[in-house]
């Protein structure tokens, strides 16, 4: 091709020296869905942070906020409710897919003080500048919070997030009862995280 967008300079020197593509054809645009994205996180300041996160977390507990269909998750979304119960210190923050409604989740998750919806009023990348960690069966929201420095956990496995796992470069579980495990380490543990 005469000219080849690439999101950044490791697709772009790949290739060059994978590919040998002429240096000339390849131009880096980056993501203006990311760069929105990164713009809004960045743009919540301390105080508003701090205020957000008090009223999400009133006793200063971790806070895993779960991208995911819920038709995606199936008996994920019990196992995460049970695991976050089952960890003090936390709390599971959902917020339910764009093209699902709310109701699903509020009722998984009626009666269990740690996990809670996502307030309306933010969007996702106000919401990404609170959380500790973001919990994805297969949202690519998993790959936008590693580039903002947010780790995150995948459940589910294999699935199209498998090569990231596999990688190393977030967690992931594919049989239920690994979960209360990989959820308190991507969470509390600073050296794992």
């Amino acid at each position: 091709p005469d000219r080849t967008l690439l999101y950044d300079g490791f697709a772009e020197a790949h290739l060059r020296h994978a590919g040998s593509f002429p240096a000339t054809s390849l131009v880096v645009t980056g993501s203006p869905g990311l760069d929105r994205l990164a713009a809004t996180v960045r743009a919540l300041g301390p105080e508003e942070r701090t205020r957000l996160r008090a009223s999400l977390a009133p006793g200063g507990e971790r806070l895993a906020l779960l991208v995911a269909k819920r038709s995606q998750l199936g008996p994920w979304l019990a196992a995460l409710i049970a695991a976050t119960r089952g960890l003090t210190g936390a709390r599971l923050l959902m917020k339910p897919h764009p093209a699902e409604t709310a109701e699903p989740y509020a009722e998984a998750a009626q009666g269990v003080p740690c996990c809670l919806l996502a307030p309306t009023h933010l969007d996702l990348g106000g919401l990404l500048g609170l959380v500790d960690l973001v919990v994805t069966v297969n949202s690519t929201v998993a790959i936008d919070a590693a580039v903002l420095g947010i780790p995150a956990l995948t459940v589910g496995l294999p699935n199209n997030l498998s090569p990231f796992v596999d990688l190393g470069a977030r967690a992931g579980v594919s049989e239920p009862a690994s979960l209360p495990a990989a959820l308190a380490s991507v969470l509390t543990d600073d050296d794992v995280r």
